[in-house]
């Protein structure tokens, strides 16, 4: 099963790394416009369609990246996936410790984890995140050490799609939350007695 496409053109220009990693950010996608590329939005910019974002200094490949909706999402409306099936991510400011997420896969997909930018520099980790039940998005957590500029995924084409992604923890959530999500958590702090579910949790060490 394939999810639709959308094409897009974009250029990332020269940029400087950063000294200091960034502290954990979360991204639930859901500021992004349904069917756009997410491209810089996370970098103080835009989508493909002009949502303006927060500037976290993560940047997705430019037209391949895309906010869809329909199955599996963990925080609704949107999740993201790979157009290409090899897209990747940059992190102006590094990232640390690992990364976590809820995802639907159609098929493995690889993760290659580098100290450069656009897949650059020293390969840090590589791990297979394995094909599942879409349906459902489940849970997992890839840790890594050293300091990571960029993510590059390589599967089938739009066959990954993930939702609530942490960057730079073991743990989701941050200390501060993208715009879209400042509702539902003010929603949710006025309700009592929520049952909190429990859930199946992978790691991924190889």
């Amino acid at each position: 099963m394939k999810m639709t496409k959308l094409l897009a053109a974009a250029a990332l220009g020269p940029i400087a790394l950063a000294a200091t990693p960034a502290s954990a950010q979360l991204l639930n996608f859901d500021g992004v416009t349904t069917d756009a590329s997410i491209d810089n939005f996370y970098n103080g910019g835009t989508s493909s369609v002009g949502d303006v974002g927060p500037n976290y200094g993560i940047v997705f490949q430019p037209g391949d990246w895309v906010a869809v909706t329909g199955f599996g999402e963990t925080s609704a409306p949107n999740f993201v996936y790979s157009d290409s099936g090899t897209g990747w991510i940059n992190f102006l400011n590094g990232m640390t410790t690992g990364f976590n997420f809820n995802y639907g896969g159609f098929s493995d997909t690889t993760f290659n984890i580098y100290s450069g930018l656009n897949g650059t520099g020293s390969l840090l980790k590589s791990v297979v995140i394995p094909m599942n039940d879409p349906g459902p998005f489940e849970y997992i957590v890839v840790p890594f050490e050293g300091v990571a500029y960029s993510i590059v995924i390589s599967g089938g084409e739009a066959q990954f799609g993930w939702d609530d992604v942490t960057f730079g923890s073991l743990t989701p959530g941050n200390a501060v939350p993208e715009p879209s999500s400042w509702a539902l958590m003010i929603g949710g702090l006025a309700l009592t007695g929520a049952t909190l579910r429990r859930r199946r949790v992978a790691v991924c060490f190889a």
